[in-house]
């Protein structure tokens, strides 16, 4: 079957997403079904990452290792007073700053509110609260965490917070 347009237009999320001078109707539904293996992927990305923050909310520390990549590389910015901050390469050291977190602060709320996805990236948006472990200040703050998940395993991941109430609530 032949397609009567000459130009077929797809709305473009990057210049490469448009195709033109499709003929058939066979081109045509390929194009439909990578599309939904692209959905089907970004969907798996998500429950990927949604499990990550299950386990957290569990305690289940293994679980999100479980679910990372060996070289994975894991960025928690924040001031010097944040003993978990800093730039994290591979599970064991992921491990290091869950159980560095855990020696400081304890957090009291954890919600992370809404999921977006583009290919391997997964974009949360969340508010925490919590207290300083030895200080008993609480903290709170909106937050966004950027993970990249390739092959069903976490490669990438990045929070951005407010870290100036993290440190202030360590601080005597």
């Amino acid at each position: 079957m032949v397609c009567d347009c000459n130009y077929l237009f797809v709305p473009p999320r990057r210049q490469t997403d448009c195709f033109y001078k499709l003929k058939s109707a066979r081109n045509i539904n390929a194009y439909v079904l990578l599309s939904i293996k692209n959905l089907k992927d970004m969907a798996n990305n998500i429950q990927i990452v949604q499990q990550c923050y299950a386990d957290f909310g569990n305690g289940n520390i293994q679980g999100i290792l479980d679910s990372l990549s060996d070289n994975v590389r894991w960025i928690d910015p924040g001031a010097p007073e944040i003993p978990f901050s800093g730039i994290r390469n591979g599970k064991e050291e992921v491990l290091g700053f869950f159980t560095d977190m855990a020696k400081v602060v304890t957090y009291t709320h954890f919600e992370p509110q809404q999921f977006y996805s583009d290919g391997n990236a997964v974009f949360v948006k969340g508010i925490f609260t919590g207290k300083g472990n030895e200080t008993g200040k609480p903290f709170q703050s909106e937050w966004a965490m950027l993970w990249e998940v390739v092959d069903g395993k976490v490669t990438y991941f990045q929070a951005f917070s407010d870290t100036v109430a993290i440190a202030r609530a360590l601080v005597n």
